[in-house]
Order: structure tokens, then sequence, then C-alpha cells
């Protein structure tokens, strides 16, 4: 990369351990990354959404983009603190002299709902719900461990501590086990109120306590770079590693989206929405609907509220993938671009993957309503774009009208997607709310960069820290006239949809499939 001019301050680094590759960015202290290096994620695939990941290969890719960046700069000393975030529910079990004793089941690796559907029979869901502050879920790490004690009991028993993907990185860099509140959140033992491990959510599903990190807040210095991972990744023994977070909410904390009145819109191939909390949820009905919180705890709590449109960016590529991959994305936005909002009649409900919140059902499916065979690419594509908008409004209205969160004032972009002019300006006109998109391309890096820098001693606090970030950022305002068009089809069309198409999907697959559930929970 062309880096920034180099002033010879201290630098900070972040490190993220992602589903599709791991990065490392050094940035100034001011944001400016001056050096990156991304490799892909090694993952072990056995199957549809069925994978590993091998503990070890993920140090060893981790240590090769910081040997990158480290060889990049000028004066790796001058890297003064450190911190890593990752994906969430995917843990390592390391035994007593820290080696991994089984593969990190991936995050999204649904081959434990056996053991999370036997967990729900016996226990109360709703008290759960209040304790934890979520819905029962097979990705949830408590599951994971469940999978792993029934499938592979010796790696279970000698196992000591789970550490989250991002945890076992620090771990690695310092020699010091922690976890942090937003990571410990993603594995159902989390309690949401005194925001420590709970043991009354550890006893109900058969968890050791005694094998789960402390906790401490994302920023804490853990110590710093051992010899050996000096040696390893090129960094100075002298470099800090701090407690990091989740990746999403990393994400969250660099562009100030725990600000009231903001939304966080996290673009990419599934979108992550992330909103402020001021206290936590308790009514188990927004767990069902498919909202999930959580809080990570930077100098203070954050609390905030998530849902998630589990195929955004992957109901692009697999209108691509039909359209012919020859086609330029280009091509098909100019296309799209020509046709009026609201695409003639034509909607699209983007649930290819899974219901989203507030209708969070696995056996919902993806819809095209008022075809006519005059219809082109474009208007399909377009259709699309609107689609996925309309989705997430209702998302965000849905929690404005129970007053469960501040309403949103305005809306902060971020992610790869974001660069889809087109799909933003529509999020802005469906919204009916400024929009502003944030330039800086790798925010959850920079997230982690801050919380390494406050462990260093860099930023007096976290807030200052995040003040200081020299983000760009363009602002689309909403057109009136499409605003107009797109609040008649979310108002008498959208809110409706799911309850008018879903029986019939949930026919149509029994009558292809008679006796089957198909893609169901």
């Amino acid at each position: 990369m062309s880096g920034v001019a180099d002033t010879g301050g201290p630098l900070i680094c972040g490190v993220d351990i992602g589903t599709g590759s791991v990065r490392a960015i050094v940035h100034t202290t001011d944001g400016r990354p001056v050096a990156a290096a991304a490799e892909p994620t090694p993952t072990l695939r056995h199957g549809p959404e069925t994978a590993d990941y091998d503990p070890e290969a993920l140090w060893e890719t981790t240590c090769a983009v910081l040997r990158q960046v480290t060889a990049a700069v000028d004066g790796a000393e001058r890297i003064a603190g450190i911190a890593c975030t990752s994906v969430g529910e995917s843990q390592v079990p390391i035994d007593r002299d820290g080696r991994p004793v089984h593969p990190a089941i991936a995050w999204y690796d649904r081959r434990t709902r056996p053991q999370a559907e036997r967990a729900a029979a016996r226990i109360d869901l709703d008290r759960t719900f209040a304790v934890a502050g979520q819905a029962m879920d097979p990705i949830f790490s408590a599951f994971k461990r469940a999978w792993i004690a029934e499938h592979a009991p010796e790696a279970h028993r000698a196992a000591v501590l789970w550490l989250n993907v991002a945890d076992w990185i620090a771990y690695r860099l310092s020699g010091v086990a922690a976890t942090d509140a937003s990571l410990a959140g993603r594995t159902m033992l989390l309690d949401i109120h005194s925001l420590d491990w709970s043991e009354e959510l550890a006893e109900a599903l058969e968890v050791d306590l005694s094998t789960c990190a402390p906790i401490r807040p994302s920023g804490t210095p853990l110590g710093p770079v051992t010899r050996a991972a000096a040696e390893a990744t090129g960094l100075s023994p002298s470099c800090i590693v701090g407690v990091g977070g989740h990746d999403h909410v990393c994400g969250a904390l660099a562009v100030g989206a725990f600000a009231p009145g903001v939304m966080l819109d996290s673009m990419g191939t599934a979108e992550a929405v992330l909103i402020g909390l001021d206290e936590p949820i308790t009514d188990p009905a927004y767990g069902a609907e498919g909202y999930a919180q959580g809080v990570l705890i930077a100098d203070r709590p954050r609390r905030y509220v998530v849902a998630a449109q589990w195929c955004s960016g992957g109901s692009v590529e697999w209108f691509r993938g039909l359209a012919g991959h020859d086609v330029p994305h280009a091509d098909l936005i100019a296309e799209a671009e020509a046709v009026p909002a609201g695409s003639h009649g034509v909607l699209f409900v983007p649930h290819l993957r899974a219901g989203t919140a507030p209708h969070a059902d696995t056996r919902a499916r993806g819809t095209y309503l008022g075809l006519h065979a005059d219809h082109g690419r474009g208007v399909l594509f377009r259709a699309l774009l609107e689609g996925l908008a309309l989705d997430v409004r209702l998302m965000v209205d849905h929690l404005a009208a129970k007053a469960v969160a501040p309403p949103v004032r305005s809306v902060r972009a971020v992610g790869g997607d974001t660069r889809n002019g087109l799909l933003v300006q529509i999020k802005a006109d469906v919204f009916g709310r400024p929009l502003e998109v944030i330039e800086e391309a790798e925010v959850v890096c920079l997230g982690a960069a801050v919380l390494g820098g406050r462990a260093a001693g860099v930023f007096d606090d976290i807030d200052s820290g995040v003040a200081g970030l020299a983000l760009s950022s363009r602002e689309l305002a909403p057109d009136p006239d499409r605003r107009a068009t797109y609040e008649r089809i979310f108002r008498d069309v959208y809110e409706g949809v799911f309850a008018a198409v879903h029986p019939l999907h949930r026919r149509l697959a029994g009558a292809a499939s008679p006796g089957s559930d198909v893609g169901g929970t």
C-alpha cells in the first residue's frame, strides 16, 4: 500500500481474524493506514456450512501477515500497541501446556443443532434469555463444546481453557489468557447484567466455568509481546498486547456508532445492523424474532442490539451468478439505475439463507413478486437492491415501534458493499435519513488498533482515541420523490409480505418433498 507521510510517531496495529481473511493493518494514531497485509483464513471445509479452523494454522497465518506489515514500516519498534478482533462463536480448546487439543469449529457451523435442541428441551428458555440476553442458537460456542464432548471426549477432557479466536491469537502474542464481554456474549454463558460469567447458565449448559478465560475490558493491557512471538511476527518485545473484541463491534467503535441516535450498517456478504442501547433488552420475544444483544466494555460498558441480514452481498453474488459472472458488476448497476424507484412493481424478499428479524425463521425463502414478461435484468437487479434496503428498514422500525432502542437519526455504513453507489443511495431513500458512508475500508482492524493503543497508553481513554481518528466519509441525503415511493411500498406491501408468502413456502416445501423440512431448524 502507498502509506502516509511518516511523522516518526508511535504506531498502533489491529489484527482481524475474519471468515475470509486474516488481516493486519498498522495505523498512525489518527487512524491513517501505514501498512497492511492479508492472507486467506485457513479453513478446513467438510461440507456446506460445515468447517473447522486449525488453531496452529490461524497462528501461522497471523504471523505471516504481521511479518509483512512490520517489514513495511520504518522501525517495527514504533508499533506501541496491538489488539485482535475476530469472528465470534468459535473457540480454541487448549491443554495445560497451551497447546490446542481440537480444531476450532467455525462460527457458522450448525452441526451443533442436536446439542442445542437437547439443551432447549431441558432448560427454561425465557429465563435463559433473561440472563444471557440471547435466544438459543446452535452457533453459540457452548454448543460447540457439547459437540466436542460427545464426538471427541478425550480432547474435551484435556481442555483446561477455551479461548475465542481473537483471544487465542492474543494469548500466543502475550502468553496471557483473557477475553472481553463482546466475545464472551457469543458463548451463551455471559450474564448480560453482571457482565461476568453466569454460574446459572454454566450449570444449565453443563460447562465448567474454570475453563473460561477471565473477562477483561477491551483495551486492557495483557502484557508485552513475548520473545518467541516477536521472533515469529517481527513485532518488538516492547509492543503491548491489549484485549480486543468481536469484529463488527470493533468496527462500530471505530466509527463512533455507539453515539445516541446512530445506527451502524455493516455491509458485506452478510449484513449486520447495530444500534446502541441504554439498558439490556429483557423481553424474550425479541430473541425469538432474531435480535441479539451484547456489550463492549471499553473504559465503560457500551451496550448494543444487533440484527443480521444473512445474505446481503450474497444476494448480489447469487444474482450475478445467474446473470453470468462475465457480466461486469458495473453493467448490472447501470441497468438498474435506468429503472425508476419501485422497479415497475417488482418486489424482492431477500431471504435466500433465512428469514431476518423480526421474522427469524430459517425456513423462510427468497421471493420475487410482480414479475411480467416485459421485465428485464435491470428491473430484477434494482428490485433486489431495493429488497435488501426494505428488509433492513423493517428490522430497525420494529425496534423503534416498540421503543426498545433509541430513535435512529443517522446511519453510518461501512464494508465492501458500500462501493455500490446505487445500493447506498437506495438505502438513504428507503430509510428516509441521511446515510454517511465511511470511506475507510477496514474499520474493524482500526477499532482493534485503537484498543491496542489504549492498552499501550498511547491514548488516555477510548473516547479520545476514537475522537482523534481522521476518517473520511461522504453523506447521501434521501431524495424526496424516491423516498415517497419507497414509503408507500414499505407500508402497503413490505410490512406484510412475510406473513403473506411464508405459509406458501412452508406448503411448497412439503408438497415438493413430503415428510421433509427443507432448510428447517
